[in-house]
């Protein structure tokens, strides 16, 4: 399942920080190159951290190794590092 709600947030963000540098690169644009290149780094990092489980997913998620929560269905945000999560899948069989 493609989820494009973090991609918005992608574009979304991409286009403030473009709004931000802009304005500093007739000032300044080894600064504006420094904050842009932190901006994407910091946006890729955020974006990625946003999930969403779909109507027949669950997500477990472990907090540094250890169990924590069972989320979803819906969207939900974990940061990147710090939780993992591993999505169950309920696939019903008929035997």
């Amino acid at each position: 399942m493609v989820n494009y709600i973090s991609a918005l947030v992608f574009v979304i963000l991409l286009l403030v920080g473009g709004g931000i540098v802009a304005p500093l690169t007739t000032s300044n644009p080894v600064l504006a190159i420094v904050v842009g290149i932190v901006w994407l780094i910091a946006d890729a990092i955020t974006s990625s951290a946003i999930q969403l489980a779909a109507q027949w997913q669950r997500a477990v998620v472990f907090r540094l190794g250890k169990f924590k929560d069972i989320r979803g269905p819906g969207l939900f945000h974990h940061p990147v590092k710090i939780r993992g999560q591993k999505p169950i899948y309920a696939l019903l069989r008929s035997c």
